[in-house]
């Protein structure tokens, strides 16, 4: 997980930069060139990312490693370095953040025990966002599942841990199995983001995440 802070004078106008919204075993994030840089203010994309206004998403420094090329849409291979700041603004023509500026982010750790695999334990960082939060858990929670196990034929998967919050509220405790012979891997990652995305849209502002933790233990009957 890249914790380390960079140094502001690392990034420059024409750069690229990875906005990270999940981030260390697994990752997920979008690249975008720097437009300008006004002492600790920096300007990048060009354009929309999610077009969600007010936020708070850790960005970094991305080392391209080659480019992909397309006659419809190249791409671009890259990896993100240290974190440098925050974007706090996504709106229609660009996003803004400020360099050194550290996000709040929230621990997401996931311990597999598979069905036929030594337990895989995943450590990641995510946003901590109203919208994004409970989407990012479902997509890591399906991928660490998806991953080693088979997605068709019989199987089923218990799903223990918390979704622990900050101010003193009470964690919400999951101890769920699903089974079936479909796609059980989407209904127990399902199963973990429902019910975080209903506290998360309760109306409660003060409401934040504080870490999620969950042990899952698959077998194929």
């Amino acid at each position: 997980i890249p914790r380390k802070m960079g140094e502001p004078g690392l990034v420059h106008a024409g750069d690229m930069i990875t906005v990270q919204l999940l981030s260390g075993d697994m990752s997920i994030g979008a690249d975008g060139t720097v437009t300008a840089i006004d002492g600790k203010r920096i300007f990048a994309f060009g354009h929309r990312f999610l077009s969600v206004g007010g936020t708070e998403l850790p960005f970094a420094r991305a080392n391209v490693i080659t480019v992909l090329p397309n006659l419809s849409a190249s791409f671009k291979i890259s990896s993100a370095l240290e974190w440098m700041g925050t974007i706090t603004e996504d709106r229609s023509t660009s996003v803004y953040g400020e360099l050194g500026r550290r996000a709040a982010t929230v621990p997401l750790s996931v311990t597999l025990h598979g069905a036929r695999h030594s337990p895989f334990v995943y450590n990641m960082e995510m946003v901590n966002d109203r919208v994004l939060s409970p989407f990012i858990v479902q997509m890591a929670v399906y991928s660490a599942m998806e991953a080693t196990e088979r997605t068709l034929g019989m199987g089923s998967f218990a799903v223990r841990g918390e979704i622990g919050f900050d101010r003193g509220v009470p964690p919400r405790k999951l101890d769920n199995t699903y089974a079936g012979d479909f796609n059980v891997p989407l209904q127990a990652a399902l199963g973990v983001s429902t019910p975080l995305a209903y506290a998360m849209s309760s109306g409660f502002d003060a409401l934040k995440i504080r870490s999620i933790a969950l042990t899952i233990d698959a077998s194929e009957r």
